[in-house]
């Protein structure tokens, strides 16, 4: 779950970080290929960012897109998207539930995309009540996330 804690986290990674935003289930719902698109878009974006930068950022660059592709590898998705934060000390990855723009940046972690989910799906909170317990649940970006389990015993 998207905490503003984990927003501040992420903008103040040391620089420079490889952000990357990739949607990774595919359009056909019925499928669940390897993120075979993805990857693609992902080498594209970066042949193109590569050719900008100064050979040492360069290096740089290519060592961390190298670790994220890998990662990426003959690998299933069950999330919708996800966002990463690469860099030399750094390496997050936050599961998505919703899409997101695809996405590729060198330097400072670029925390729009995540602003913008943070922002639009805010969170809230279910109860799910039977006849022993209540259970408590926090609902942002399509997760759930048990908080908490009270028991009780109904006096008739």
């Amino acid at each position: 779950m998207l905490r503003a804690e984990k927003l501040k986290e992420i903008a103040g990674l040391p620089s420079p970080v490889l952000s990357v935003y990739l949607n990774t289930r595919s359009q056909d719902a019925s499928r669940h290929p390897q993120a075979g698109a993805s990857l693609a878009w992902l080498k594209k974006e970066a042949d193109a960012i590569s050719k900008t930068l100064p050979y040492r950022n360069c290096e740089e660059f290519l060592k961390e897109l190298r670790r994220i592709e890998r990662f990426l590898q003959d690998r299933h998705p069950e999330e919708k998207a996800l966002a990463i934060f690469a860099g030399p000390t750094t390496w997050n990855v936050l599961h998505l539930q919703t899409a997101v723009e695809n996405e590729l940046a060198w330097g400072r972690s670029a925390i729009g995309q995540m602003f913008r989910l943070y922002s639009e799906h805010k969170s809230c909170c279910v109860v799910v009540i039977d006849h022993h317990r209540a259970r408590f649940f926090a609902s942002s970006l399509g997760e759930l996330t048990e908080l908490a389990t009270k028991q009780f015993a109904v006096d008739p």
